[in-house]
Parts: structure tokens; sequence; C-alpha cells
């Protein structure tokens, strides 16, 4: 069944329907991957009964000058298989909201990361723009819980922890505030991921749950709790991101003002976007702090985002690859941590330069003797480079995989430290591969970016 949003809002080859999930044969997770959404036509995340707006599924080729004046991005959803996640709405009172529910998971002992892309539709006044909040809940309440509320990225990454739930629960996304007058307002999600060791409820601690109760969260439907103080709704959207919260703030632009009646894009007045780039946007991967990867992914032969395309976060259960040039070691043997990867397919007929690039945010750092780069790299194939430059173009490198590191090829997970040349302000991590040799299938890894104050990488500088 279609929906009632204008077909062409996306461009004429974009279309609308009813979202429907993709049913299991368990109440409960029983592995994280369950919970990956790449293909929205693949997905378990499922709509509620109990809001006021249903996400629904969006197919086909975004038209990019559409998406600029709606958006202000440049960057096309459905980079896996052309299919995303759209909550639309007219003006409507700012609590009313679309919830997307994961499927249940029995319970989580650690820390999980949940990692999508996400965009959101300008408005007219700034602070109008919809929301989005991520949040827990529990299956037997109501009231959402651990909620944080989603800051956009330059690239649209959004990468956030979710913490410990020694119960049954669900995650979920709530967006809501679409009060801009006339237009309303407009969120698209993609490519979500879910990280996390995931266990049975009876493998935590114990709480009855009949049957009657499972299936009154299957139904949508749960008690009404009275305790209101963990409650994230649109009558409070001033929400202040708690510090699970890892997406780097970006100050938005305001939407463009209509001259004429026209729709072409070059008839309209478009602010300039002011973005504050800050230390801790420099970090990425780094369990202490929680930091985004705010780093912009492309190159040629990787242009882009996704699977993979770009430098793409996965972990090592999730990760596809050769046995003999991939990598199947975590970077922290006691849990399944995420790294960036960099996937080399070889060559078939012709040679072509595969090129990874993770540029850094521009960025200042004064009163202070030397910065310090550090992270940890995976690289097991020769033939492949790695290379920290100036440029994306690997043209005006300090530091080179060959020549600096002490392990260039361990198979084996090692922490590299590069002293930044002085007035810096910004840098490039690049992965490519050598023409003169005949195939270079491999992988290549990275997590755990900082910057610190000292050659050990000891003291963070932020």
């Amino acid at each position: 069944m279609y929906i009632s949003i204008d077909e062409g809002f996306l461009g004429a080859h974009v279309r609308a329907r009813a979202y429907s999930e993709r049913g299991t044969n368990s109440d409960y997770a029983r592995k994280d991957s369950e919970l990956h959404c790449l293909s929205v036509l693949n997905c378990t995340w499922q709509n509620t009964i109990e809001d006021d707006l249903d996400w629904v599924l969006g197919e086909g080729y975004v038209d990019p000058a559409k998406l600029a004046l709606i958006t202000g991005s440049q960057s096309l959803p459905g980079s896996f298989d052309q299919s995303f996640l759209i909550l639309a709405s007219d003006p409507r009172p700012s609590q009313q909201n679309g919830q997307l529910v994961s499927l249940a998971i029995g319970c989580q002992q650690s820390t999980g990361i949940l990692s999508f892309r996400f965009w959101r539709s300008r408005a007219r006044t700034i602070g109008s723009e919809p929301k989005l909040d991520i949040c827990t809940r529990k299956v037997l309440e109501a009231n959402l819980e651990n909620c944080m509320t989603v800051v956009p990225t330059d690239n649209h990454t959004i990468i956030a922890s979710i913490p410990p739930v020694m119960e049954p629960f669900v995650i979920v996304l709530k967006g809501y505030n679409f009060e801009n007058e006339p237009e309303g307002g407009l969120i698209l999600l993609d490519e979500i991921e879910y990280f996390a060791e995931l266990d049975q409820p009876e493998n935590c601690v114990e709480k009855n749950i009949d049957e009657t109760e499972i299936e009154l969260f299957k139904s949508g439907k749960t008690e009404e709790i009275k305790d209101d103080e963990h409650v994230v709704s649109g009558d409070t959207p001033d929400v202040q991101p708690e510090p699970h919260l890892v997406s780097r703030e970006v100050k938005q632009q305001a939407a463009p003002t209509i001259v004429n009646a026209s729709n072409s894009i070059n008839e309209l007045i478009l602010l300039n976007e002011n973005v504050d780039n800050d230390c801790q946007s420099l970090q990425c991967l780094m369990d202490q702090e929680n930091a985004p990867c705010d780093y912009k992914r492309s190159g040629s032969g990787a242009s882009g985002e996704g699977y993979l395309v770009g430098w793409r976060i996965t972990t090592v259960k999730r990760n596809i690859a050769n046995k003999l040039t991939g990598i199947h070691t975590s970077p922290d043997s006691s849990k399944d941590k995420p790294f960036l990867v960099a996937n080399f397919l070889g060559y078939n007929r012709a040679k072509t330069v595969d090129r990874y690039v993770l540029e850094a945010p521009e960025f200042t750092i004064s009163d202070a003797p030397g910065a310090y780069l550090s992270f940890r790299k995976f690289l097991s194939t020769k033939g492949l480079y790695l290379s920290v430059c100036e440029d994306g173009f690997a043209t005006r490198c300090f530091w080179n995989v060959y020549e600096n590191s002490a392990k260039p090829f361990a198979r084996e997970w090692t922490k590299e430290v590069v002293l930044l040349p002085g007035e810096l302000t910004t840098f490039y991590i690049v992965a490519w591969q050598n023409t003169s040799a005949v195939m270079n299938v491999g992988q290549v890894g990275i997590t755990e970016v900082g910057l610190f104050t000292d050659s050990q990488a000891i003291t963070p500088l932020c």
C-alpha cells in the first residue's frame, strides 16, 4: 500500500510506500546482526501502534538537487541498495512522534554501539528542525530511558553507545518536532547497524515475564508507568545530550529563502554552514571518550560510505574477508570491538588504483609544543600502502607504514604514533594499492584514532 507522501519530493525515481519489517522466529534477538538494517527491504526494526506517525520505506535514486534543497546535503541516502527509511509530516505539535523499534534484546551486560546515517530537513527558523532521539525501553514498561538527542554530523554518520540493560529491552529511534511552517519536516535513515554481546534473559537478572505480557509487547501495547522520571517526550524537547551522545555538534544553516515560484535551486538564497570543530571531533572509536568517527570517508574507487565503499565500520564477527589477507582478530581480545576497514578486491582486467581516504576535520591546536596522532592499524598484505599525509592524494606524506612502522605486516593490531607537523590544520589517513603488482587482495584496518600530547600516546590532548 502506498502512502500519501508526495511521490516527487525526493525526485522522480523515488517511491515511498508502507514499511513492513522482516519477521523472526524468536521473541529475542539471538545475535546483534539481527538488528542490522543495511537494506530496509530486509530489516527487523518495526513501527509501533502507540505513536502518531509511521516510518515508511523509500526506494530509488534520490535526486541530488531536491535533497540539497530539503536538507542542504550533497550525500545521498540508500547507498547499499537504494532503500532507506522516511519519517515525514506536515506541521504538527512538537511532541507528536514516530518511533522505530528494534527487535527485543534479552539482556545486554556490556555497552553496545549503534551506528546509522541520518538526514533531516532544514527549517525556516533555526531550532525548528525535526529531532531524533535514541532511547531504550524495557519490554514490560512504557517509559523511554537512556535517551540522547542526535546531533547531525558532516558525513551523516551517527555512532552512539547503548548502555548495559540487565533485562529484556528494545532500542527506540524517536523522530519528533515536526513544527516547521508551512512545509513540516522530514527525517531519513539508512545503514542501521548494531554491535554488542547479546544474551538471553535467563542469563541476566531474573524478572518474571508471563505469556500475556509477551503478547502485549509483541502487539505494541504496554502498561502505562506512572513514574515519569526518565520520560523523554515532545513536551521536553530541549533534553541535554547525556554522556552517551557521541556525535559532535554542528550548527545548522537556515532553510533557503524562496525568491520566486521557480523550483530551480539556482534561484534560492542559501546560507553558508558554520561548523565548529574541536579536539573531540578528531577522535574516532576511542573507548574512553565514546568519541564519534567524524572523519570524511572518500577516495577513488571508494567514494561515499557504506558496504564495500569508503571506510566501513565493522567488527570481526561481521567482517567478510579472505582467511589469509583479511582481518579476523578483534582490536580488543575481550570483546568484538568495532574498527574501520578498507577492502581491496584486487585487479580484475585493468589496473585501477583504489584509494581509501579518511579526512580529519579541520582543527587548530594552540598553546601546545606538539601534537601526536595515535591509531591502531592492521595490515597483512604486501602491495597495500598506508600513509598519513597533508593531502588526500598521498603526494605530501609525513608517515608511511614501510618507513615508520615497527611492524608493517605483523598480521596483528599494532599501535602507531605520528608527530603532526606544526601549523597543520587537517590530515589524511590514506590506504591504496601498488599498481606494479597483479593482485592485491586484502584489508587495512584502523581504530582508536586520537590526539595526544606525548610520543607514547598516553596523555590525551583533549
